[in-house]
């Protein structure tokens, strides 16, 4: 009975001392060979790899390779005790894989495209090529299904940037990768080098998922926490129930959260330094009509100002005799501190005879209120304390505090 064993070659440019996945794959009448030892050796039997097949038949090994130039391997079925193959001791054909001195990267990035894509609707696919962080001009670039299926070939422009406009037919999530047929201008030797595959949820025309990131309500200081606000929709009406991530340009998560019953996903970010963010908000996981997962908002930017100019105000208070009186704390005041600029969600730590009394959050106007009990040692001081702490400041300011007029 036939034996088939395969050995593909890495995806992407193979770099010296940079780990290349190697794939065999090993098959019994066109099934699955399941936990077959598969060694994986250079010309003259250096063995590289060894490892055992998965229940797709294939056996992934991680090589590194010590210097430059073209390796010839081979794949070896060392033992296979569950196939009616024998497969034992059959070997691939020889795959010759091209190793580049490290320095010389060749990197191949396939964006996500921008809003809800449709069936049937032409759909922009963009993909960026570099060599050692430089654009590749003039470079043959294929985009191909999961199957391996030609989608369109494009040519990057002078940026690296090769655009090119594909169709589907079927709802639900297509993978797609870009792949370099062909670069005959950069040092990298491009050619053959894939981006990462990219998952993109296709929906029903007509079933419109929209996702809108909205600017920040009043000014967004360093250290101050901020309020993010998302809504999501399908064909108009709310998504409930949404997940909802809030990255940075970079890519890094900021923060997550989940939409309510109006389709509205709020979250608290906090921004470390001053000057302009930009941030986009993308759907993570949804359910409906509209396959809103994946449907990212247009990027939006946000002016965030320094540490200066934030200050802390104690208003006075008094306080009164509790009623019924309980012990230890005979007494209560309503304390009250007032951050300028006006910040909401930051904490204001009270304290009165050094002993912390309580703590409360600033409203959006930028006020913190406090009802503590005190207790008898407590009120002989004529001051309290009120102190906040944004980003790497810490604010403080003393209020009055005497007997209330009557004092019950």
């Amino acid at each position: 009975m036939p034996c088939s064993v395969v050995l593909s070659p890495p995806a992407g440019t193979v770099n010296v001392g940079v780990p290349a996945e190697l794939k065999a794959t090993v098959l019994c009448n066109d099934s699955p060979v399941v936990g077959a030892e598969v060694a994986i050796s250079k010309f003259g039997g250096t063995l590289i790899a060894d490892t055992i097949t998965d229940s797709d038949g294939v056996a992934t090994s991680s090589v590194a390779f010590d210097a430059p130039g073209d390796e010839v391997l081979t794949a070896t079925v060392l033992s296979d005790t569950t196939s009616t193959c024998a497969c034992t001791n059959t070997s691939s054909a020889t795959v010759i894989v091209p190793v580049q001195q490290s320095g010389a990267t060749c990197s191949v990035v396939l964006s996500q495209p921008t809003g809800p894509v449709n069936v049937g609707v032409p759909t922009t696919l963009t993909t960026r090529v570099q060599c050692n962080g430089a654009p590749v001009a003039g470079a043959s670039v294929a985009y191909a299904d999961a199957l391996g299926a030609l989608l369109t070939t494009t040519t990057t422009d002078s940026a690296g940037v090769a655009t090119g406009s594909v169709t589907f037919n079927v709802a639900g999530t297509a993978t797609v990768t870009a792949t370099v047929l062909s670069d005959t201008t950069s040092a990298c030797a491009c050619t053959n080098t894939s981006s990462a595959a990219v998952s993109i949820p296709v929906q029903q025309s007509g079933g419109t998922c929209s996702v809108v990131l909205s600017q920040p309500t009043g000014p967004v200081n360093v250290g101050v926490p901020t309020t993010l606000t998302t809504r999501v929709q399908c064909n108009g009406a709310p998504v409930a129930g949404a997940s909802v991530a809030y990255a940075d340009a970079l890519g890094a998560l900021l923060t997550t959260t989940t939409t309510d019953s109006a389709g509205v996903a709020t979250g608290s970010v906090t921004f470390n330094v001053a000057g302009t963010a930009t941030v986009t908000a993308t759907v993570t996981f949804a359910t409906g009509a509209c396959q809103c997962t994946g449907v990212r908002s247009a990027p939006i930017s946000i002016a965030v100002n320094g540490q200066t100019g934030s200050t802390l105000r104690a208003a006075a208070a008094c306080w009164r005799v509790k009623l019924p009186i309980p012990l230890p704390n005979l007494f209560t005041a309503t304390l009250r501190a007032t951050l300028t600029p006006p910040a909401a969600g930051i904490p204001v730590s009270f304290t009165v005879q050094n002993q912390v009394v309580g703590t409360s959050s600033t409203d959006v106007t930028g006020n913190a209120t406090l009802d503590a009990t005190l207790t008898p040692f407590q009120i002989i001081g004529p001051v309290y304390t009120a102190v906040a702490n944004i980003g790497t400041s810490r604010l403080q300011a003393n209020g009055i505090l005497t007997p209330c007029l009557p004092p019950v």
